[in-house]
């Protein structure tokens, strides 16, 4: 390779400077790519003349082991958008597990109000319960004495879109969530 690299002159007179026959730029990812065996080439170098100055210094590269920056940067972006669907997917379940500890902590603390029992139903429409049904849901609640129903909660949460809670008192001595 040496050989190959310098210009005649120095064979000539071995007293005078190395003259480099070669792009330098380009010798340089010549160097870099030896001790590793690959190499990922930057924007502003073509892979043909890169593999022209391999070829020319008698450096035999295997297939894969050159590659540019389109192609790393297409694997970057490959695994930036996994990477974000995988959090996506961790929110997803965050955000579920920190309404079941929303509603836990609502169904906890209307127990140690001194409600023996609160009743959960789930609607999993899109926008909760109808209007009727919701109306239905409300008035029932009301018709209710204050003695033997607690309040009526609606809570929103990001996933389960709207539950109802009806905190009847003394019904059991222990906490009883119906979903």
């Amino acid at each position: 390779m040496l050989a190959r690299l310098v210009s005649d002159t120095w064979h000539m007179d071995p007293t005078k400077p190395v003259f480099i026959d070669r792009n330098g730029s380009t010798f340089d990812l010549v160097l870099d790519y030896l001790p590793y065996g690959s190499i990922t080439l930057p924007i502003t170098v073509s892979m043909k003349i890169f593999l022209r100055d391999m070829d020319f210094y008698g450096i035999v590269h295997d297939e894969g082991t050159v590659k540019t920056t389109r192609e790393a940067w297409a694997v970057q972006v490959s695994n930036s958008r996994n990477r974000l669907k995988d959090l996506k997917e961790e929110r997803t379940h965050l955000e579920l597990v920190n309404d079941i500890d929303l509603l836990a902590n609502d169904c906890a603390g209307q127990y140690l109000l001194g409600n023996d029992r609160v009743q959960v139903s789930y609607y999993p429409e899109t926008n909760g319960p109808d209007k009727a049904t919701e109306e239905k849901l409300v008035n029932a609640a009301r018709s209710q004495s204050q003695e033997k129903y607690g309040e009526i909660f609606q809570c929103s949460f990001s996933k389960w879109d709207y539950f109802w809670l009806r905190t009847p008192r003394n019904i059991t001595p222990n906490l009883l969530v119906l979903l």
